[in-house]
């Protein structure tokens, strides 16, 4: 679950992290809640795949007429971030069935004449596949940028230990 603590952005002598305790607070929840969400995706990502319909969750469109939400379910249920990217890439393809999906949870909705699924089907299967690379893709980016980030962690700290060595004191 994320947590959201509202936090004071003035910064006045008078007001440090000493008389606003709960902004120490907000900095560890937050980065709490950064480490669950890790912890529940990790760095490993496991390719996701549109593995079924259930039609007992099929509903009317609100674009109306013979247009339906056609639920088509995913292999796993997605990271947050893996949705509006295949939402994306969709929506920017040169697919002939130009409607609109939208993934929630372990489902990908799909809002068309239910006889259109199929070839939609198969247009979103490959964009699955590319999406899950272009994912795997940006996780290995942050990684990179995590590590660089700690590696220069550790270098300015050397560095500040050297300056501190070289410094005489009366």
């Amino acid at each position: 679950m994320l947590t959201v603590a509202m936090v004071c952005a003035c910064a006045t002598p008078q007001n440090t992290v000493e008389t606003y305790p709960e902004r120490e607070l907000a900095r560890q929840l937050l980065a709490r809640d950064a480490r669950e969400l890790k912890d529940q995706h990790g760095d490993q990502f496991n390719d996701l795949k549109i593995v079924g319909f259930d039609p007992a969750r099929v509903t009317s469109s609100q674009q109306g007429g013979e247009m339906r939400q056609m639920p088509l379910q995913l292999s796993a249920r997605p990271p947050l971030e893996w949705g509006p990217l295949l939402e994306a890439r969709y929506e920017h393809s040169f697919s002939g069935n130009k409607r609109t999906i939208k993934v929630v949870g372990a489902s990908l909705y799909v809002d068309c004449v239910p006889e259109e699924l199929a070839a939609i089907l198969e247009d979103l299967k490959p964009m699955v596949s590319q999406t899950n690379e272009a994912y795997r893709a940006d996780l290995a980016r942050q990684a990179a940028q995590r590590q660089k980030a700690e590696t220069d962690a550790v270098a300015e700290k050397q560095r500040l230990e050297d300056v501190k060595k070289g410094l005489k004191f009366d």
